[in-house]
């Protein structure tokens, strides 16, 4: 009984890890990019670049785009990981991707992602794989 115990926690753990990272890895275009303040009219841009999620739970930004005539890149590595199945957190230099994400939508090939700075301000990415 408690080799039966110990081998269904491994097996448990091994698929808890297996199914996180599959669908996450690979490279993913940043199809649009909004935040919304309150009081404050929202700002969205396009195809701003991609990021991506290697296995090993690393990976990598290329991210460029101007808003009213600034300009922002972005093109740091990263570690992440996955908390549960509907947050994600990136973790590395101070860019206002590194947070954890809360995983609106979850397909195959496209992802919604929202976080909040914890006052007033949402930002969401749209994600497709490619």
């Amino acid at each position: 009984m408690k080799n039966y115990s110990k081998n269904l926690l491994i097996t448990g753990t091994v698929i808890l890890f297996a199914s996180c990272s599959p669908r996450m890895a690979g490279t993913w275009n940043i199809e649009k990019y909004e935040v919304n303040e309150a009081g404050k009219s929202t700002v969205s841009v396009a195809n701003i670049g991609s990021i991506t999620f290697d296995k090993n739970n690393t990976g990598v930004k290329d991210i460029q785009y101007a808003i009213f005539q600034n300009e922002y890149t972005d093109k740091a590595p990263f570690k992440w990981h996955k908390i549960n199945e509907n947050t994600i957190s990136i973790e590395g230099d101070t860019s206002d991707l590194t947070k954890s994400w809360l995983i609106i939508e979850d397909k195959r090939k496209e992802q919604v992602w929202k976080s909040t700075d914890g006052s007033t301000k949402v930002q969401t990415l749209t994600l497709t794989k490619q």
